[in-house]
């Protein structure tokens, strides 16, 4: 795609609802749905650093999946076994999501790659490539095969 096609393609999250976290080994996956049905819309794939704020407080970040949830624990067997600080956290937003999924309300695709995805009440994902290669930084798929990535810059 273009760089006018990716533009396109974030802003079409905005009708969209935060639905799950999850991750698949170290990329984070973040699951949207149609806001008026819930049904499945858009699932966004980061495989560079990201994080979650709300109200400007850092909630949940990429790094924390380097974590254990217990101190003392060896980090690849918490990766392995989905028992790091990232794991739990996630969990907990899950929990919050059933109750009062988020609205987003704006996403924007910023220079390098950066997207900012920002929800109702203040809650905020943003994503940012850190890496010069022409390697995938991030993906979105929606429902019906179309995706887009970002790549890097030529």
């Amino acid at each position: 795609m273009t760089e006018i096609a990716l533009h396109e393609a974030v802003a079409c999250l905005v009708p969209y609802t935060l639905t799950g976290i999850d991750r698949d080994a170290l990329t984070g996956v973040f699951a949207f749905a149609a806001q008026e049905s819930l049904a499945p819309g858009a699932v966004l794939q980061a495989h560079c650093p990201f994080r979650i704020t709300h109200g400007g407080d850092l909630v949940l970040g990429s790094e924390d999946m380097r974590w254990p949830r217990a101190r003392g624990a060896d980090p690849a067997a918490a990766l392995a076994d989905f028992t790091t600080l990232y794991d739990e956290r996630a969990r907990e937003l899950c929990g919050r999501l059933g109750d009062s999924p988020l609205d987003v309300v704006r996403s924007t695709l910023g220079d390098s790659g950066r997207l900012t995805v920002e929800m109702a009440d203040a809650w905020v994902l943003e994503i940012l490539p850190v890496t010069s290669e022409r390697a995938e930084s991030w993906r979105v798929f929606f429902r019906g095969g179309d995706h887009v990535s970002y790549r890097g810059t030529p």
